[in-house]
Order: C-alpha cells, then structure tokens, then sequence
C-alpha cells in the first residue's frame, strides 16, 4: 500500500490491518508501467524508463550490425520499439524542464548508437537525427506551458480538515 500525505512526511512503516487483511506500507509502487512514489517523483520513473529503452537499444545493435540493416528500417524500428517505451505515460505527468532535456538527450544517445552501425549511413547531424521524433515533439507541446498547469497531472490528496 502506497500512502502519501503532504502533512505528516513521516510514514509508518509497519504492517497495518485494515478489514482483516494486513498492508504493508511501500515507498514506491509500480501500476501499469508507471512508477508512483509517496513524493511523486516523476524523476524514478523517466530514469527507469530510459534505462529499459538504452538496454533494448543494446539488445538491438548487434541485430543491427549483423544484418547490416540499412539506417531507414533501423530508424524505423527506433520509432516503433524504442520510443514508445521511453514516452508510455508521459501524457498524465508534467515534465520538469529537466526531465525535457534528459529524455532529448537519453533519445539522441539512442539514435547515434543505433544509427552508426547501419548499413548506408549518412553523416547526419544531430537535428537532422532528432527531425521528427516523437520525444522532441512531446517536449516541445509540453515547454509550450503546458507543464505546469496543472491540467496533465493531478494528485490526488487526502483533505486535511
């Protein structure tokens, strides 16, 4: 059982009965692909996100290199596996102005390591990579005020009266 509550920062850490059944208390949950933590820490989840999209990307690589795939099927498969689980959830959460740049950075990472070893490979730059992709344009809808609105996401709090 998650428990947050924006007075009292002290959680007990015991295990509680509630109707018969006995809860323990947690710091962070998982639910749906999505970390919750009694902090909101929206920093866990984009790390651990981009973590899991860098080893998929790892796993692809020598895929890539073996098949000497040509860079537009390897960019093709950037976009359809790679992406999707770096931004899985990013619509309800607003993203700090830091989390933007990890995810832009995390995303180029990505793109260059997979990109170098494709057959057919042009000296791209780095904006020409980036033109298009997914993150960059959540990042882009989100730094255009939408981040801190309060509309995206949220919380639940409990009422302190």
């Amino acid at each position: 059982m998650l428990v947050r509550d924006p007075i009292n920062k002290s959680i007990a850490k015991h295990t509680q009965e509630i109707n018969g059944v006995l809860i323990t208390p947690v710091d962070t949950i998982k639910y749906l692909g999505m970390y919750l933590t009694s902090e909101l820490s929206r920093r866990d989840m984009i790390k651990t996100r981009c973590k899991q999209a860098i080893c998929n990307a790892k796993g692809l690589i020598p895929f890539i290199k073996k098949t000497k795939m040509h860079w537009k099927i390897t960019n093709s498969i950037y976009k359809m596996v790679i992406s999707p689980s770096m931004i899985y959830g990013l619509n309800v959460i607003a993203l700090t102005k830091s989390n933007r740049t990890r995810l832009r950075q995390y995303e180029r990472e990505i793109l260059k390591d997979m990109l170098q070893v494709a057959k057919n490979q042009l000296k791209l730059k780095t904006q020409e990579i980036l033109e298009g992709r997914t993150i960059v344009k959540i990042t882009k809808f989100l730094a255009k005020g939408c981040t801190n609105s309060g509309w995206l996401y949220t919380p639940i709090t409990p009422n302190p009266d």
